[in-house]
């Protein structure tokens, strides 16, 4: 029997646990809510569901006539679009055909813009909205297209789309006309630049670009005629995509000059390649890194792969020329490849297997120019745009070794899941003459789309079976191996870091170039072919470069577009790259690794403010602000800026001071003379160094002569 007492205190005990369980999922609700809301969705969301209408290249519909028979003009931000009830003189042409889905080009163009309007929406009130700022970017916009400055152009739209949803809220309009908005900005961009240049604009059509950095020293003619029969190739091929070419020859002591080709002018790209003479040379390392950066200043597309034609190491692989490397292929999502036939004695070398790693690219090392020859058709099929399935070496934790008579032998594991229309597989090795197997998941060896090499082998597969297929290696000594997917609408990634502000008034989250150690690491996945995958079996792997586990991360659906996705984690002290896992809707296992390599720092620095949207008049001035942020202890940073047009005029200083937690800026100004080219590109690579660290990041910034 009960008291009544005990019942009292029982029913006190009952009402407390109530209201705690309550508050606790209260407090759970809020936070989660409080986490949606700072990572500010919303924009990119209505980004791209307004971009997303124009990936056919059909031009999209026109606005409905105003109810009079009298031509009416309507101006908002510098875009005046005319309507008329007079009925046209003759029908107009027929739209090109639709595409059935987005090419892979086109996604990552929108993955370029949305994160410029994530930029813009961090900036805040810094850049004053009106229509007169939209005129501007629209100009600049097109001055930029016109000289194939297509990642300048894409930071500026997201900027302007920003604007064009901040206009649009301040006018009173509800959120759901926001996308409205923004596709009536696109329209009028579409109609200033014309169907054409738009379509390259934003990639619809998978537009890429076919990069050659030749060493064109004494000992390089067989390697020169190698690169032009790979050029002959790729031109002959019957592709969907257009390609534009790059040439950039390298020696000791000059380099260039740089030759761009447009994707009618392919001969003519054969020509260049057959002009270049094999002349020069003496001591053996030469210009590479020079030759690397003149030919990314050509402005390529998107995604596109870099070969480097050497017989040489280095002379210039200094730790600042690398970082501004591996800055602008990060931004041009280039991957770097390296055919070597020799490098001055070495077996290895180190700076080009860098560059290759961290970008998703291959180093083969070749005992000959006759080699060359048989790569013609695997340096045409990366050019569709191609995922970073797996990595890995004989030093990984990835294979499994086991002794034989030929030596060591080791078998690797490769997921191939239903979304994967094509694979590649390179496998490059220390020894002569490795024994390279490669069975599909019922078990089958594959010989028929195989390339044997003397220090290697590739194999390019259509369709392969599902599964887990099994890659044997062995008698190579010390090797590495790339497996790289391709499809018409590739199942992958495209990520960057935010920092979330806890205090002061700016709440916004701020995107950043990589994680703070002491800090917990914020990244948002943008997903391309989202529709194909589980989207709640996802995962996130922290994988480092010698393909060890170090840590892993659930990830979240953000937004309301089904394309992106946040996770949370503990950055490591190590460079590593992300490993996207999951299930595709057809029950295969998928995993998609980063193009990039992620360098987490105590330090960061990114642009605070860029006056007149990142642009220098001819014969004027700009100006750029730069904010740096210290996790670690209280140090003095030595600060260095350089661009490719020597435009700087003053750094305004030379070192700070930024304390633990804090943070500190400095400002460079820049003059143009009044005879630099409209449109001109200037890169500029802004460089901190700790003098107690030694630690080194940087932040590359494109600037535009107007």
């Amino acid at each position: 029997m009960f008291s009544i007492e005990a019942m009292e205190t029982q029913t006190v005990f009952f009402s407390v646990n109530i209201k705690a369980i309550f508050c606790l999922a209260l407090i759970a609700i809020l936070t989660n809510s409080v986490f949606t809301q700072n990572l500010s969705m919303s924009a990119l969301d209505d980004t791209r569901n307004a971009l997303m209408s124009f990936y056919s290249g059909v031009s999209s519909p026109k606005p409905t006539p105003p109810p009079t028979k009298r031509p009416a003009t309507v101006g908002w931000g510098g875009i005046s679009i005319m309507y008329s009830m007079s009925k046209p003189d003759a029908a107009p042409p027929p739209p090109p055909p639709k595409r059935a889905s987005p090419s892979n080009k086109f996604l990552e163009a929108l993955d370029q813009i949305e994160r410029a309007v994530y930029e813009a929406q961090a900036a805040g009130s810094r850049y004053h909205h009106s229509s007169q700022r939209l005129a501007k970017i629209k100009a600049n916009i097109k001055l930029a297209t016109q000289k194939r400055n297509y990642l300048f152009a894409r930071k500026a739209l997201g900027h302007g789309l920003y604007t064009v949803m901040q206009l649009n809220k301040m006018s009173g309009r509800k959120r759901r006309s926001t996308s409205s908005a923004v596709k009536s900005f696109m329209d009028s961009i579409k109609a200033t630049l014309g169907d054409a240049d738009f379509d390259t604009f934003m990639s619809v059509n998978g537009d890429v670009t076919l990069m050659f950095a030749i060493d064109d020293t004494g000992s390089m003619r067989d390697e020169i005629q190698a690169a032009k029969d790979i050029a002959i190739a790729i031109v002959n091929q019957k592709r969907d995509e257009k390609v534009d070419y790059i040439l950039s020859p390298f020696n000791d002591p000059g380099t260039g000059p740089v030759t761009y080709k447009s994707h009618t002018e392919g001969k003519q790209f054969q020509n260049a390649i057959n002009a270049l003479r094999a002349h020069a040379g003496g001591d053996c390392p030469e210009l590479t890194f020079k030759g690397i950066l003149d030919g990314m200043a050509e402005g390529p597309n998107y995604g596109s792969p870099l070969y480097v034609f050497t017989d040489a190491t280095a002379k210039d692989a200094t730790s600042d020329n690398i970082l501004e490397v591996l800055g602008i292929a990060e931004d041009f999502g280039i991957s770097i490849n390296f055919f070597t036939t020799g490098l001055c004695g070495y077996s290895s070398y180190g700076p080009f297997e860098k560059l290759a790693s961290e970008t998703c690219g291959q180093m083969l090392k070749l005992p000959s120019s006759s080699e060359l020859k048989k790569l013609s058709g695997i340096t045409g099929v990366t050019l569709a745009g191609t995922t970073c399935l797996a990595k890995g070496n004989s030093g990984s934790s990835s294979g499994k070794k086991k002794r034989s008579p030929r030596g060591s032998s080791y078998s690797y594991s490769i997921l191939v899941d239903d979304s994967t229309e094509k694979i590649i597989i390179s496998v490059s090795t220390e020894r002569m003459g490795p024994s390279i197997n490669l069975r599909d998941p019922r078990g089958a060896s594959i010989t028929s789309d195989k390339i044997s090499l003397p220090k290697g082998a590739i194999y390019e597969i259509n369709r392969p079976r599902p599964g887990t297929w099994k890659l044997i290696v062995s008698g190579a000594g010390k090797h590495n191996y790339l497996i790289k997917g391709s499809s018409k609408t590739n199942v992958d990634f495209e990520y960057f870091f935010v920092m979330i502000p806890t205090h002061g008034e700016r709440t916004k989250p701020i995107p950043i170039s990589h994680p703070l150690l002491g800090k917990k690491a914020v990244v948002i996945l943008t997903v391309a072919g989202a529709n194909k995958i589980n989207k709640n079996s996802l995962s996130l792997d922290l994988m480092s470069m010698d393909e060890r586990r170090l840590g892993t991360a659930a990830v979240t659906p953000r937004g309301s577009s089904g394309a992106h996705f946040s996770a949370t984690f503990t950055p490591p002290s190590e460079t590593f790259k992300l490993k996207l896992k999951g299930m595709t809707n057809k029950g295969y296992n998928f995993e998609r690794l980063s193009r990039n390599a992620v360098h987490p720092s105590h330090a960061l620095i990114r642009v605070l403010y860029a006056r007149n949207e990142y642009t220098i008049p001819a014969g004027g001035s700009g100006f750029v602000m730069f904010l740096v942020y210290n996790t670690g202890a209280t140090e003095i940073f030595d600060i260095k800026v350089k661009d490719r047009l020597k435009y700087v005029a003053h750094l305004r200083r030379s070192y700070i001071t930024v304390r633990q937690g804090r943070k500190s800026f400095f400002s460079v100004s820049f003059k143009s003379p009044s005879s630099a080219p409209r449109g001109g590109k200037d890169e500029v690579l802004a460089t901190i160094t700790g003098r107690t660290s030694k630690k080194t990041v940087g932040h590359v910034v494109r600037l535009m002569v107007v």
